[in-house]
Parts: C-alpha cells; structure tokens; sequence
C-alpha cells in the first residue's frame, strides 16, 4: 500500500511565494469598489456638465435674443418719436403765427430726434443680416430732412405733401419691420428657454434614474467578485492542505 501511494503522480503544488503575493479577497473587492465608484462619480460628473452646459448656452441665446427685442421696442418709441417731431413742426409751420426762432428751435429739435431714431435703428440693424431694416431707415430719414428743410424754407405746401406722400408710408415700413424684429426675438426666447427646459429635465431625469441604476449594477458586479475571489481562495487553502496532508503521509 505505501508503495502504491509513492507511485502515484503528485499534483503540481502552488509555489509558496505565489500565494503569499496573491491579492486578497477583501483588496479585490477594494479595487473593484473603488473602480465602481469611479464610474459613477464619472457619469455624474458628466451629467452635470451637460447640464451646466445645457443651461449656459440657453441663458446666453435667451439673453441675446432679449437685447435685440429691447432695441427693437426702443426703436419703436424712436419712431413714433420722429413723426410726431414731423407732425408738430408741419402744424407750426401751417399757422403761420410762429416767429422765426421758435420754428429754428422746433425744427433743431426735430433733427435731433431724427439723429437718435438713427442711432437707435442702427443698433438694431447691426444684429441682424437682413438689409432691408438700414434701406427703408434711409428712405425715412431722406424724406423727413427734405420735409425739415420744406418747411425752414417756408414751404409748408410742400413739406406737407413729402410728410404724407412719401415719409408717412416710408416710417409704416419701418415700424412693421421693427416689430417684426421684436417679435422673431420674442418667439426665440421662448423657444430657446422651452429647449433649455427640455434638455435640463432629461438630464436631470439621468441623475435621478441612470446613476441609481449604474450604482446598482456596479455593486452587484462588485458582489460577484468578491464572492469569486473567496471561492477561489477557499480552493486555494483546500489545495495546500491537500498536498500538506500528501507531504505527511510520504513522509511517513
């Protein structure tokens, strides 16, 4: 019998030194924690910057978007601000009671409306690409001098006939151009907040579901690692008492 057990073949042992340099269960389990946790704090970091950057770009569009429509609304008062400087210096000018001073005054003042109903428009032409808005701002501001300078060469006659023939029609153009630049700003904002609201609240929905979820899978993923490892090291200790046992039983 002792000879039988000395002719059978020995199963190959794990060197020492390589169980002693084998990782444990627990730091396996410590890396794959930490490997787990890494991914998540990843994908939420990413969430959020997608988010961050989600909100940035709308408020920049929406802010945007706001300036142009407060143009637009100045220009408008600009507008309506120069006709009137039209119609009081035309009805001055028709009574034929004004002295010569008060009629210098009352037309400098009309040009100075003019000059800021050009800066005003001009800011609001700026932002766009269309040129349209700068052509019929030229009509007007053409016709409004020729109808200033009717009336200070005492020509009411026909400062009236440029003012409602030609200005008039020129100044609707302008003020339906205007208000089609306030209002294309409008429905932008509102658009733009309405995506910016869209794309938050999905990533918002992420952080809330997603990253639960990852976390979940990551654990379990940890769980099954650490429950590999053990199972492995178990094996590894039943082995080395095996061939403990096989040494003692040589031996003797």
């Amino acid at each position: 019998g002792l000879f039988h057990l000395k002719s059978q073949p020995r199963r190959p042992e794990i060197p020492s030194h390589m169980l002693r340099n084998r990782p444990s269960p627990e730091a396996s389990a410590s890396r794959s924690a930490l490997l787990g946790g890494s991914a998540v704090a990843l994908v939420a970091l990413l969430a959020a910057l997608a988010l961050v950057y989600t909100n940035a770009t709308g408020v920049t569009r929406v802010a945007e978007q706001a300036r142009t429509q407060q143009l637009a609304e100045s220009a408008l008062g600009a507008t309506a601000a120069a006709r009137n400087a039209l119609g009081q210096a035309l009805i001055l000018a028709s009574s034929g009671s004004v002295e010569d001073e008060v009629m210098a005054a009352w037309l400098a003042e009309a040009r100075l409306v003019l000059s800021d109903l050009e800066s005003r428009v001009d800011d609001v032409a700026s932002r766009l690409t269309d040129p349209d808005l700068a052509a019929t701002l030229a009509t007007a501001l053409d016709l409004s001098g020729q109808t200033l300078d009717a009336i200070a060469a005492a020509d009411p006659e026909t400062a009236g006939t440029i003012a409602t023939e030609q200005a008039a029609p020129a100044y609707e153009g302008l003020t339906l151009l205007l208000v089609e630049v306030r209002d294309d700003a409008a429905r932008a904002i509102a658009a733009a907040s309405l995506e910016a609201g869209s794309v938050a609240t999905a990533s918002r929905f992420m952080v809330a579901l997603f990253i639960p979820s990852l976390a979940v899978v990551v654990v379990i993923m940890v769980n099954r690692r650490r429950r590999r490892a053990e199972r492995l090291a178990i094996d590894l200790e039943k082995e080395r008492g095996l061939n403990r046992s096989k040494d003692q039983l040589l031996a003797n």
